[in-house]
């Protein structure tokens, strides 16, 4: 069965975010464009960080009935401090930071927003989640609680690792529009696309072509974890070091990888033991193919492998071709052991139009198309693997 694709709901992409703008529904700053994927928008940090202080108080969190600006209003004075970010601000691992974002949103109807980190902030494990004003949910809003209203929005950040400075305008997070209902593909709908033009490839090269015969599909697309090291001189994954040096978001192409991550080997065995508490950069065993048609997300928490999200950055765009880098933080009580082809998590696929500039496109910086081995976000110096194998 597949779903009616006039009536049925859908992801919307680039040149209809762009209809959004033009009528007013996501509101801009005055300063900065529209930053824009082909499925996904952009929204920038303004001005206003609220540091909150959770040892004394409660993790912040949005009501129906307030704005965030009242509920921030509402805290204990000895409980937050404000700042103006506009020479930069430094967000440091285990501190909780509330951060105005500069856009605003009208929603109708059965339309929704679903927030994800970027992929090159997913990469330095932050936790970003979306509040917005008069919405109980955190990294959604619907229009069911504000139909028609224009709502604010703020960022909640918590690195949980690595230490980052951050400035107006930057983009830590992104946004998905949905409209309508049904937007998710059925798994016989996936099913159908895998067997006329395979999802899933063991080798994609211009030399090799090898997709997946029989993916296990159930509930989404199953997707598995390579620890082989092929495509890095032996090395099958990153882990984040403690350092207390901070990494400016503005920067390119500046810091040592090693001063933040440290190179990890399999045991004899071939498998990786990771502790409760750290965070892991590693690969993906398939090359993941999305098509134009469809956008994919990569569920963050499964029951299928470990406890704790194996992704946090979990936007994969129209267009994109590459092996997926997983960005893995254990929450287990006690260390667990990870294997080379072991199931890591699932890919939703959402029913979407042709975008304008796929991912991939002349027109887009698309960082991480075709990547192979653990790829770094921009502000990295490229690790040198024959140094550290």
């Amino acid at each position: 069965m597949v779903l009616n694709e006039v009536t049925r709901g859908r992801c919307l992409v680039d040149h209809e975010l762009q209809d959004l703008v033009d009528t007013r529904k996501i509101m801009l700053s005055d300063t900065y464009g529209l930053k824009m994927q082909p499925a996904s928008f952009e929204p920038t940090l303004g001005r206003r960080l609220v540091s909150i202080n959770t040892e004394t108080g409660e993790l912040f969190r949005p009501g129906k009935f307030s704005t965030i600006d009242e509920a921030i209003d509402a805290i204990n004075k000895r409980q937050k401090t404000e700042h103006d970010i506009t020479d930069g601000f430094d967000l440091r691992a285990g501190f909780t930071y509330l951060i105005q974002l500069q856009e605003r949103f009208v929603l109708e109807g059965n339309e929704r927003i679903k927030a994800s980190p970027k992929s090159s902030i997913g990469r330095l494990f932050p936790r970003t989640r979306l509040l917005t004003d008069q919405n109980p949910c955190i990294d959604e809003v619907h229009a069911h609680y504000n139909p028609g209203q224009e709502v604010g929005a703020w960022l909640l950040v918590q690195p949980s690792s690595l230490n980052f400075r951050v400035h107006p305008n930057l983009a830590l997070n992104q946004l998905r529009f949905f409209n309508g209902l049904d937007a998710t593909l059925l798994d016989q709908e996936i099913l159908a696309i895998h067997k006329e033009n395979p999802l899933l490839y063991h080798e994609k090269t211009a030399e090799s072509n090898t997709p997946v015969e029989n993916p296990l599909i159930c509930q989404g697309l199953q997707a598995h974890l390579d620890l082989s090291g092929k495509y890095s001189n032996g090395i099958i994954g990153l882990r984040t070091k403690r350092s207390q040096k901070v990494i400016d978001l503005q920067s390119i192409r500046v810091y040592d990888p090693l001063d933040f991550f440290e190179p990890l080997h399999a045991n004899d065995e071939g498998e990786l033991i990771i502790e409760p508490g750290c965070c892991y950069l590693l690969s993906g065993l398939e090359v993941v193919r999305i098509p134009t048609d469809t956008s994919a997300e990569l569920r963050s928490n499964t029951h299928i492998s470990l406890d704790g999200p194996v992704h946090l950055a979990g936007f994969f765009d129209p267009g994109f071709e590459a092996r997926p880098v997983y960005e893995v933080r254990c929450d287990e009580t006690t260390p667990i052991k990870l294997t080379h082809g072991m199931p890591l998590s699932r890919f939703e696929f959402y029913h979407n139009k042709e975008p304008t500039n796929p991912y991939g496109s002349e027109a887009l910086a698309s960082s991480f198309q075709s990547q192979t081995g653990i790829k770094l976000p921009k502000q990295f110096r490229k690790l040198r693997l024959e140094e550290v194998a």
